[in-house]
C-alpha cells in the first residue's frame, strides 16, 4: 500500500508542473502569434510569464519542502489574482474601452483571469504541502 501523504505530494508537484508548462506555453506563442495586436493580449501573455514564474516558485517550494517558498508563491498567486483587473482597468482607461470591450478582447482577459485563479490553486497547494 502507497503513502498517501507521498502521493499527495506527487500529485501537487504535477498539478503545478503542467500549470508551468501551460503559462510558459501561452506566453511564448502570444509573444510569437499576437504581441502589440491588441492590448488585452499583451496584458494574457504578461500574466502567463508571470504565471511562469509563479509555477516555478510554487514547484521549488514542494521539492525542497520549503514553507518560505511555500508562503511566497501563495503571496505572489495573490497579487496575480489582484493584478489581472487592476491592469485591466489600466488598459480601458490608457487605450479606451474598445481595448477590453469586443469578442476577442473579453475572451483574453477571461483566460487571463482563470490563469490567475489556477495559479491560486498552485499557490494554495504549495503552501498547503509545505506547511506555509
Amino acid at each position: 500500500m502507497t503513502d498517501p501523504i507521498i502521493d499527495r505530494r506527487v500529485a501537487r508537484i504535477l498539478q503545478i508542473t503542467v500549470l508551468l508548462c501551460a503559462d510558459a506555453l501561452m506566453a511564448g506563442i502570444i509573444v510569437v502569434q499576437a504581441w502589440g495586436e491588441a492590448p488585452a493580449f499583451d496584458l494574457l501573455c504578461a500574466g502567463a510569464a508571470a504565471g511562469a514564474v509563479i509555477a516555478a516558485v510554487a514547484l521549488a517550494a514542494v521539492l525542497a519542502r520549503s514553507p518560505g517558498l511555500g508562503r511566497t508563491a501563495l503571496l505572489l498567486a495573490w497579487l496575480r489574482l489582484i493584478g489581472v483587473p487592476v491592469a485591466a482597468g489600466v488598459v480601458a482607461v490608457r487605450s479606451g474601452p474598445g481595448a477590453v470591450i469586443g469578442l476577442v478582447e473579453t475572451f483574453a482577459l477571461a483566460v487571463a483571469m482563470f490563469d490567475a485563479i489556477a495559479g491560486l490553486a498552485a499557490g494554495i497547494a504549495a503552501s498547503r504541502s509545505t506547511g506555509g
